[in-house]
């Protein structure tokens, strides 16, 4: 019996996997975190709550072991069924950004990618254009601050 290849490599064959492969490669960016992004591009000003809505009207930092109830609270357009009741664990954080609409996101980190929550953060509402700056620490991207001033301790 004689062996014969399922399929000549032939010049348009070659071109139609370099193409492939091509694009595979150029694709590889789709599905990253807008914030992981603009944090390589420039940890220094990042204003986080825009990169998920431009028209975003506020934000929070949400740590470690704050109640589903607090974040409700701060948030509004509650229950966020994505913070456990007894809040998230120790190796993960979030940013709440509120949409016009007065409808949220919630954008849940691992700690070891994106450290908000590395120095004292407030559970408030920020306005949306809140600037952050953050640094690069052997990989992860720890919040340094958040300008401009204090948030509404009132979740307004």
């Amino acid at each position: 019996m004689s062996r014969r290849p399922l399929c000549r490599p032939t010049s348009a064959f070659l071109t139609i996997i370099l193409a492939a492969v091509g694009l595979g490669a150029g694709a590889c960016d789709f599905g990253r975190d807008p914030l992981l992004k603009a944090l390589e591009m420039n940890p220094d000003s990042v204003v986080p709550a825009t990169l998920y809505d431009s028209g975003a009207t506020g934000m929070t930092v949400i740590c470690p072991h704050q109640p589903r109830t607090a974040v409700d609270g701060t948030l509004g357009d509650g229950p966020h069924k994505d913070i456990p009741e007894s809040g998230l664990l120790e190796d993960s954080n979030a940013l709440g950004i509120v949409k016009p609409s007065g409808r949220t996101i919630i954008k849940k980190y691992a700690r070891s990618k994106v450290d908000l929550c590395a120095r004292p953060v407030q559970l408030g509402l920020y306005p949306g254009d809140t600037r952050a700056t953050f640094e690069n620490h052997d990989g992860t991207f720890t919040l340094v601050s958040l300008d401009p001033g204090q948030p509404d301790a009132g979740g307004q």
